[in-house]
């Protein structure tokens, strides 16, 4: 059993963070293991009642995102292996590194709970880490963590990280008079916060009857790279076009789209939908996350 300071681990996952598990019972040793645990059901668990050396494994994840060298500094001694693979990155492709900076972690699920692949007395654990910062925005990261235990502490084989799109991923759909909006995305605001205040104080309430205008969406949520909105007019709820003609930004992971929409008088709705390469299905990847009524007659 890792000896660990639970004061020191409440200061790093936060006070009124939630640890959301999907694996096995706390008191489980892998090492015992023979097959990999997959517990049905969603449960809520305090944090001084998981596994220590399972905590000292989480905080030893959030540190090495944050490009920490002290993996477990204040809580447990934590060290790499000598043929340790670490690759904690936050972005595919070529999205703008993240800066977990001013996050703080809000929620983790473990998925899936295995025996080391090193031996002895450790485990293997793959889950998503969630974090949120002070104006709602939220990132979450995929995370696989292999160690074993020793010396009161953990020695780290592999760490490996990747940007992680939520399942329950929100959108702001919002209309800004078209020069304006063009405007503002040649300007392209520094950042997605600052985008999000831009097309606040721009927009115009929906529905519209007359007039030629962008319609903007946005997420407040980091998506992993590749992922995207889209914006497609047509009937509530109607699928979306095969091709998609609109102009999209990537801020540091979290999406912009916009489209221009001139208001006729018939009435339309605006379906956002999210086009995504990691979809379960042999679907085209576009998943429809919210319809706004446009116009009205």
């Amino acid at each position: 059993m890792v000896g660990i300071d639970y004061s020191a681990m409440k200061t790093m996952l936060g006070a009124a963070a939630a640890l959301f598990i999907l694996a096995a019972a706390p008191d489980v040793r892998a090492a015992d293991d023979l097959y990999a645990i997959a517990m049905p059901g969603r449960y809520e668990v305090e944090p001084s009642k998981v596994a220590p050396d399972i905590m000292v494994a989480l905080v030893a994840t959030m540190r090495s995102l944050r490009g920490e060298n002290d993996l477990g500094k204040g809580v447990a001694p934590v060290v790499l292996a000598k043929d340790a693979r670490v690759a904690a990155s936050d972005r595919l492709g070529d999205g703008t590194a993240f800066s977990y900076d001013g996050y703080a972690l809000a929620g983790v699920r473990l998925h899936r709970l295995e025996p080391s692949a090193h031996g002895g007395e450790g485990r293997r654990l793959f889950g998503v880490l969630q974090f949120v910062n002070g104006t709602a925005l939220r990132a979450e990261t995929a995370f696989l963590i292999d160690y074993t235990v020793a010396n009161k502490g953990l020695v780290i084989h592999v760490i490996q990280t990747m940007s992680a799109t939520p399942t329950d991923t929100r959108v702001v759909l919002r209309a800004l008079p078209k020069a304006e909006g063009e405007a503002l995305l040649q300007r392209k605001p520094k950042d997605i916060a600052a985008f999000l205040d831009a097309t606040l104080a721009a927009r115009k309430p929906l529905p519209q009857a007359r007039g030629e205008w962008l319609l903007v969406a946005l997420s407040p949520d980091r998506l992993l790279a590749g992922d995207r909105l889209e914006i497609h007019v047509g009937g509530k709820g109607a699928a979306a076009a095969k091709d998609y003609a609109g102009t999209s930004l990537d801020l540091a992971g979290f999406p912009v789209t916009a489209i221009p929409w001139k208001a006729t008088g018939k009435v339309e709705f605006a379906n956002v939908y999210l086009r995504t390469d990691m979809h379960p299905d042999k679907s085209d990847g576009r998943r429809l996350l919210a319809t706004q009524g446009l116009a009205t007659p």
